[in-house]
């Protein structure tokens, strides 16, 4: 059985290391490869005091988030694969060498522990979200996003990020290059992309990618050279479209 439902992007934002603003963004999308490198972005904007307790992947984070006009004033979901991976590896090491976990560490380990942040920093009181559905993120994200669209009849806020994973995870990636990347894109009810989905039932197996699934779409997305995006998870068969645009429309 195939479903459908329709949306459109309002606008998008985006950050990762070596890539700034939407001109880089766009020069990337025509060959992606995988962000990386130790640059983090201008966070000057946050108080100092809360500064100092954000890692790098949060400010990123708040960093797309905070160039979307209004953002504080909608729902988000946020959508990561890994998360801060790091932290929770670090506090994982620290109990197997029995040693006492920070109160602090732990609470920012958790998976949504960057919306919370986000939605502390920008006094958000709108409902937020975070997913954590492996490589299948993306696709869950923007259903759940569209859906939450359709049920207030509100914009709701997109929001996809990762950050390197540590070296005991590296070699169960499914793409090339540790990927830095934060981007966050306005949903709302709208016509331009519809996307659907069906079970299949063959097996399944991930094949290795020069960049992740999330980066793939939004290479698509700011390209626009395709009509089409296509995504295989192991029982589901996805598929994004554009309607009513060429592949020289700009958005």
């Amino acid at each position: 059985m195939k479903s459908t439902i329709h949306f459109s992007i309002k606008g998008w934002s985006a950050w990762a290391p070596g890539l700034c603003d939407a001109k880089d963004w766009v020069q990337w999308s025509f060959v992606p490869f995988c962000p990386n490198g130790d640059e983090s972005p201008n966070s000057s904007a946050i108080p100092p005091m809360q500064r100092r307790r954000l890692n790098r992947i949060t400010r990123m984070v708040y960093h797309v988030v905070d160039h979307i006009p209004r953002s504080n004033e909608v729902a988000q979901v946020y959508c990561s694969r890994h998360g801060d991976l790091a932290k929770s590896t670090e506090l994982l090491v620290q109990l197997a060498h029995r040693e006492s976990l920070s109160s602090l560490n732990f609470g920012l380990s958790v998976h949504n522990a960057v919306a919370g942040n986000i939605s502390i920093l920008q006094h958000n009181n709108q409902e937020i979200t975070s997913l954590a559905a492996g490589r299948d993120g993306l696709v869950n994200a923007l259903v759940e996003t569209t859906a939450q669209c359709y049920d207030n009849q509100k914009d709701v806020l997109l929001v996809v990020y990762d950050e390197t994973v540590p070296l005991q995870y590296s070699a169960d990636l499914e793409f090339t290059q540790p990927a830095v990347f934060a981007y966050a894109l306005l949903i709302s009810v709208g016509n331009d992309y519809s996307i659907d989905w069906q079970n299949r039932q063959d097996e399944f197996t991930p094949m290795m990618t020069d960049v992740p699934t999330e980066l793939d779409f939004f290479a698509w997305f700011l390209n626009k050279q395709q009509k089409s995006w296509s995504y295989l998870s192991n029982a589901t068969q996805w598929h994004i479209h554009r309607i009513g645009h060429d592949g020289n429309d700009t958005k």
